[in-house]
């Protein structure tokens, strides 16, 4: 563990004085769905808002949707040909709900009255 954090910190201060793309291996910066596609076991398609899928996703396997409903009727629609397809998607809006019940389960969690995540 000693080890880990001071070679940490050695990287840490070589990014900082030769960049941040120091270490990183420059004959292999494609995006993953890219990589997919070429080796042809699945065909990747990505089910999300637009902000998301214009800033990570390749054009070609986008599938925009403006919210959780819309994203869960375009993968229940995939589904029956998902043979040999990859989908993936983003409930924002669920997110954005169960984020806003953690603190509040936190709080009865504390008081032992909150069983929500137990396992």
């Amino acid at each position: 563990p000693i080890e880990d954090a001071r070679t940490c910190v050695e990287l840490l201060k070589l990014k900082l004085s030769l960049g941040p793309t120091f270490g990183v291996d420059k004959t292999f910066q494609e995006n993953v769905l890219e990589v997919i596609r070429r080796a042809k076991q699945f065909t990747p398609i990505a089910v999300d808002t637009a902000s998301v899928l214009r800033r990570w996703i390749p054009q070609w396997c986008r599938r925009t949707v403006g919210s959780d409903a819309e994203a869960a009727a375009a993968v229940a629609s995939l589904l029956p040909t998902a043979h040999r397809q990859l989908v993936w998607t983003q409930f924002h809006q669920l997110l954005a709900l169960l984020r806003g019940l953690a603190p509040i389960c936190h709080h009865f969690r504390a008081h032992g009255q909150c069983r929500w995540g137990d396992a």
